[in-house]
């Protein structure tokens, strides 16, 4: 080679053997190595919504029990910023069944920043073979709550005014699968509801309808048909589901003069319509008979249904409403929603009409955190109405 250095890549002459050669460069595999660990780094928007949708613990204290906690923060009218703590858990009933769904038990505590509280334990039991389910609930909370009076023109026209609600309930059922995703059954549950601190104007707004700031203690009894044809029960794409409850709440067990009856009925649906997108329609009836408490009567507004409106601003024994909202993956962890609907608020079949229809719409942001959790951001809006919303999945 002459005694000369060769250039990288450069094709020479080895004169002492009549042979080519190609000389390369040396590969720096200390370098090569640094460039992977910091492609393979996650971002900091990666490590965030990594510890977002994880637990903050995690332990499985026996063959066939998760334990994990978990906590956070939400925002809704009603209860202004909160924090949320849960611990749940996941078990099975039959280890030697795969067709056994897995049965689950929570606590969770609610506080915020305006006096709000609720604490409560819930759960599912999934009886051996999958085919009987028994549900529980059971809560206690206190609230500070905005109102307007009864009925739509007071929802509209009154001012607001406020009282303080205190509550508890506890709820039991009943459901066996009959045939594939039909469950029929029965339930009971036992409601109390005490209203203090009523401001004068709240006060007004009930004497003027004959009514009193009492104490409400109630048991009701019920019978459920559902038919669940959803592909998951979290940020469902596809399917349906159909719900009918009926319930009676006698006076013989209650401090109401009066038998109570009570109707609910769901229908909601979902189309995966494109790539990427999901159309979901959800429609609901909450109807309670005319001598209901009015402590307990429906309203519409919330997180859930007709999102931008205050969930007590408009009461009435009887509500139906109804939205569909259009949900879309943009990119990553990240997607947008859009949705319309409408509601009525009524005291009777027989003042039924077209009139006074809420409208509804908003937008909203998804967030994916992981664990099959995502962040859901939402502003609707309604009749003179427009409502913030923070929570955890979907609200339907």
């Amino acid at each position: 080679m002459g005694g000369d250095e060769a250039r990288a890549g450069e094709i020479v002459q080895d004169t002492t053997q009549n042979k080519t050669k190609v000389v390369y460069d040396p590969i720096d595999y200390s370098a090569v190595v640094e460039r992977l660990r910091l492609a393979s780094k996650p971002t900091l928007w990666q490590r965030m919504t990594s510890r977002l949708g994880k637990p903050l613990f995690e332990n499985s204290t026996a063959e066939n029990l998760r334990i994990s906690g978990r906590a956070g923060v939400k925002y809704a009218p009603e209860t202004n910023l909160s924090l949320v703590g849960a611990i749940a858990g996941e078990y099975t009933t039959d280890k030697s069944n795969n067709t056994t769904p897995p049965s689950s038990i929570a606590l969770v505590a609610d506080v915020s920043i305006i006096g709000f509280y609720n604490f409560g334990i819930s759960g599912e039991t999934y009886l051996p073979k999958g085919k009987d389910l028994f549900s529980y609930k059971a809560s206690v909370g206190s609230a500070p709550i905005r109102f307007w009076g009864l009925g739509y023109k007071a929802g509209l026209n009154n001012l607001r005014t406020k009282y303080t609600r205190k509550s508890a309930d506890a709820k039991v059922e009943y459901l066996r699968e009959v045939v594939n995703d039909l469950w029929l059954g029965a339930g009971i549950n036992y409601t109390y509801l005490d209203g203090r601190h009523f401001e004068p104007l709240a006060v007004e707004y009930l004497s003027a309808k004959q009514l009193e700031q009492n104490i409400v203690s109630t048991v009701g009894f019920g019978l459920r048909g559902l038919y669940d044809k959803r592909n998951s029960k979290i940020n469902t794409t596809s399917g349906y589901y159909l719900s009918l409850k009926g319930e009676l709440h006698p006076s013989a067990l209650a401090n109401h003069k009066n038998n109570i009856l009570h109707i609910e009925a769901i229908a909601d649906f979902y189309l995966s319509a494109w790539e990427g997108g999901v159309v979901a329609a959800d429609f609901y009836a909450d109807l309670w008979s005319s001598a209901t408490p009015w402590m307990m009567l429906p309203s519409i507004g919330g997180s859930t249904r007709m999102r931008g409106y205050y969930y007590g601003r408009y009461i009435d024994s009887k509500t139906v409403s109804g939205q569909v909202e259009v949900r879309q993956h943009i990119y990553g962890p990240f997607g947008v929603c859009a949705w319309g609907g409408a509601a009525k608020v009524f005291p009777s079949f027989k003042t039924l009409d077209l009139k006074h229809i809420l409208p509804n719409g908003g937008l909203g942001i998804r967030i994916a955190l992981g664990d099959g959790t995502s962040l859901r951001v939402d502003y609707g809006f309604g009749r003179h109405s427009n409502e913030l919303i923070i929570n955890i999945n979907e609200a339907f």
